[in-house]
């Protein structure tokens, strides 16, 4: 029996040493290639439906609560987007326990220049909270406090998170009243426009602009053509 024991705890281990190392080779890969137009609203709407079907979380309030207006459009990588929400989500349903809830919203804020603002996504709970030592830490790599009812993580999930959202031009921060008054986390990105107006627009001057330069190219051709004499 004490054998058995010790094989279950060296095999649970070699399987955290195994988590620990993938998470460590995503937070040290380079993430400028595969990024698009992303809508931060539905990646967050996705991951909610995805985690409000697990078992474990049945007994929490997940609710979306997003401002009605302009899409939340972001210049980024799609599953690294996901895996943002991902983390904050579940990190915050962790916490929260059993009863508790959990409100993920967001909002399209103007800049101050010309420039096209920004989108602000919030992750907030109110369960276990924080204290002013553990907020002052809580994004180091393997900085892990037992927030929630189940065995504590590898103290990589927020960190991978915080260098996704600084790789993308964004930020973080993390706030709590204290222990016991749950925690909020607020993710920001520079916004991108998109006006379908004006891409047809843009795709309308394109086509004549083309259709101008066959007409240059056909006159050029035919001028150098030598003329045919009787």
């Amino acid at each position: 029996n004490e054998a058995m024991a010790a094989l279950r705890v060296i095999r649970d281990e070699a399987f955290r040493c195994k988590e620990i190392t993938q998470r460590l080779l995503e937070l040290s890969r380079p993430g400028s290639e595969g990024r698009g137009e992303v809508d931060l609203a539905g990646v967050a709407a996705d991951v909610a439906a995805m985690v409000k079907g697990l078992s474990k979380y049945a007994d929490r309030t997940l609710a979306l609560r997003f401002d009605a207006g302009p899409p939340l459009l972001v210049r980024a990588n799609a599953t690294e987007m996901r895996q943002v929400m991902l983390n904050l989500t579940v990190n915050a349903l962790e916490a929260a326990g059993p009863g508790g809830e959990v409100v993920v919203g967001g909002m399209r804020r103007a800049a101050r220049d010309a420039g096209a603002g920004w989108v602000e996504v919030s992750v907030a709970d109110n369960g276990r909270g924080m204290s002013e030592e553990t907020l002052s830490r809580i994004f180091e790599p393997f900085f892990t406090e037992k927030r929630g009812v189940g065995e504590p993580g590898t103290g990589l999930g927020l960190s991978i998170t915080h260098a996704i959202v600084t790789d993308h031009a964004g930020r973080i921060t993390a706030t709590s009243p204290g222990p016991g008054k749950g925690s909020r986390f607020v993710v920001e990105f520079p916004a991108t426009t998109h006006d379908p107006a004006s891409n047809a627009a843009e795709e309308m001057t394109g086509m004549r602009d083309a259709v101008r330069a066959d007409a240059v190219r056909a006159d050029a051709e035919k001028s150098q053509v030598p003329e045919q004499r009787p």
